[in-house]
Formats: structure tokens, C-alpha cells, sequence
């Protein structure tokens, strides 16, 4: 299942290459776009089904973490609710959903699409959430680091780390190659240096470790890594 989900994400990224590698913008894109006829390909997959199954792959790594059916799952740059739909589902009367988008399109299309009353849409900015007063056991980046400059993925996690319950995870995905000056790249595609990259995630604050990866071309892996709040030095003993 997991090789199976892995090849579904290559081959959606492969047929993005030519636009991953200009300077896009992201909101004009959404702006042209007719989600009515065809919310899927603005994300990435070719066919509703496709964006189905990457939607179901994404639940199942929140599941091989510990997602149940009660739990807050804050959905960062939810576009047009890949994941959103897969936990339609899941989580149940007890559980919370609230999916973000810096595309104002996309938080209109899926509150039209999901009216739940335990499911949420925001527009947010850059690297700010507009969420006070919450702690959510996961949250998810999915295709955000990737379109993400190395201070701008430092300040959103800083300001994900408020929202993290104390047992939360954050799960995203990176670009990772050698990169001299940090990082290379544009909007479109974000690789990050390897040592760089470490660098980065400490400023967190947030403990950080690879959860999985594979070969995006040559010399540059995709890297999905989870976060968790740091733990505190043990205390001394007198």
C-alpha cells in the first residue's frame, strides 16, 4: 500500500515538472481555474480517481501515526480538500477538521463541498494561520514546503508550534539536494540544502526526524519528515 501510494505521488509530480519549474503564482493559478468542472488538476493528479487515492494514501500516514476518528487535524494548504475528502469518513462528531489555503478559491470551493459543522475552512497567509486557542494532535503539510523558501518554512512551523498539542504531530514534505547557498529554486519547485535544512528545522523549536523518502531525479529526494514539540531536559536530581 505504501510503494503503491509513493508511485501515485511520483507520477503526479512528474507530469507537473514543466510548471514546477517556473516562478508560478500559486493564487492566479486558482483565480483561472474552473473548479466547478475539474477541482482536481489545480493540485496535481490527472483524474478524480487519482486525487482520490492520494487523498486516502495521505489519511494512512496520519493513521500509521495514531489518527483516530476524535482527533483535531489542522489541513495546511488544503487546496482543494485532497485530504478533506478522505476524512470525511473518519473522523467522527468528536473529531475537528480545518483545512487552510492562502487561495481564497479554494477555502470558498471546499466549504461549498464539506458543510460539516466540525469541519473548518480558512484563508491564511504565507507563513501566519489565522487560528487562536487550539491544539491539534496532527498537522498536515502537503506540497507546501515544497513552494517554500527556508525562513518562510521556520516562521510557519514557529507558528504551527502554538497550535501543537502537547503530544501533536506535524507531518510535511520537502525537496532535499546540495544547494550551496541553502537552497535553489523558485516558487514553482524548492530544493533545500541537505545541512541547511537541519539548520532550519531547529530554529523551529520543534523536534524533527525523516518519517520517509525517495528519489525525485537525480540528486534531489523527496523527503517527508514528522515534528513534534521538544522534550524538555530531564530535571537534575540532588
Amino acid at each position: 500500500m505504501k510503494n503503491e501510494w509513493l508511485a501515485r505521488i511520483a507520477a503526479t509530480l512528474g507530469r507537473c515538472r514543466t510548471w514546477l519549474r517556473r516562478d508560478f503564482d500559486y493564487r492566479a493559478a486558482y483565480r483561472r481555474a474552473d473548479l466547478d468542472r475539474d477541482y482536481w488538476s489545480i493540485v496535481g493528479p490527472a483524474s478524480r480517481d487519482e486525487f482520490e487515492a492520494l487523498g486516502r494514501g495521505k489519511r494512512q500516514v496520519l493513521i500509521d501515526l495514531g489518527l483516530t476518528p476524535s482527533a483535531w487535524v489542522l489541513d495546511v494548504g488544503c487546496g482543494t480538500g485532497q485530504l478533506t475528502e478522505a476524512l470525511l469518513d473518519f473522523l467522527g462528531p468528536d473529531g475537528q477538521y480545518c483545512g487552510t489555503d492562502i487561495a481564497p478559491e479554494a477555502v470558498s470551493f471546499c466549504r461549498q463541498r464539506f458543510d460539516r459543522p466540525n469541519f473548518v475552512f480558512l484563508q491564511s497567509e504565507m507563513t501566519r494561520l489565522p487560528i487562536e486557542d487550539a491544539d491539534f494532535d496532527f498537522v498536515y503539510f502537503g506540497s507546501v514546503f515544497t513552494h517554500l523558501y527556508p525562513g518562510e518554512i521556520r516562521d510557519l512551523l514557529r507558528d504551527v508550534k502554538r497550535l501543537l498539542g502537547a503530544d501533536g504531530q506535524v507531518v510535511g514534505d520537502v525537496f532535499v539536494g546540495d544547494a550551496p547557498d541553502g537552497f535553489a529554486g523558485n516558487r514553482g519547485m524548492v530544493i533545500l540544502d541537505r545541512g541547511h535544512l537541519l539548520g532550519t528545522f531547529r530554529e523551529t523549536g520543534l523536534d524533527f526526524a525523516p518519517l520517509r523518502s525517495w528519489t525525485w531525479q537525480p540528486g534531489i529526494e523527496r523527503v517527508i519528515y514528522r515534528f513534534t514539540q521538544a522534550v524538555s531536559a530531564a530535571a537534575p536530581t540532588c
